[in-house]
């Protein structure tokens, strides 16, 4: 059983959910690419902290920047089966590819991918249970 939620888990993390129509059906399949799962999130107006080279004093230098998506991905109706990944905007060299993983309360994100971002404007918070 601990090796089937480990599983389960992996699948959950790694897969993009892709909605079909098969005639009067809708079907969600979830399909694992590999090095696709390997894009970060980037959804929001994050502000992701890198360390650059050591400076002339030999301190490193800690640098802020703002991450967004440059990537998204996209169905073809005549590819039904096959998934694209496409640049938003000039992705410069070195820059990460950035992908949105969806307006999602930090619940999910832990829940389902292992992390909350830093500053997530679709979290929230249930005061009271009805």
């Amino acid at each position: 059983m601990e090796e089937f939620l480990w599983a389960v888990a992996v699948v959950h993390s790694r897969s993009f959910g892709v909605e079909q129509t098969r005639g009067k059906t809708k079907v969600l399949n979830h399909l694992l690419l590999p090095l696709a799962d390997m894009l970060n999130h980037g959804g929001d107006e994050l502000k992701c902290y890198w360390t650059s080279e050591w400076n002339t004093s030999g301190l490193s230098q800690t640098d802020l920047q703002t991450c967004t998506t440059n990537v998204e991905w996209v169905t073809e109706p005549a590819a039904p089966d096959a998934l694209f990944f496409v640049s938003t905007k000039d992705i410069a060299r070195g820059t990460e590819a950035l992908l949105s993983y969806g307006d999602r309360s930090n619940d999910h994100f832990a829940l389902y991918y292992g992390f909350t971002p830093k500053n997530n404007p679709y979290d929230d918070v249930v005061l009271f249970d009805e």
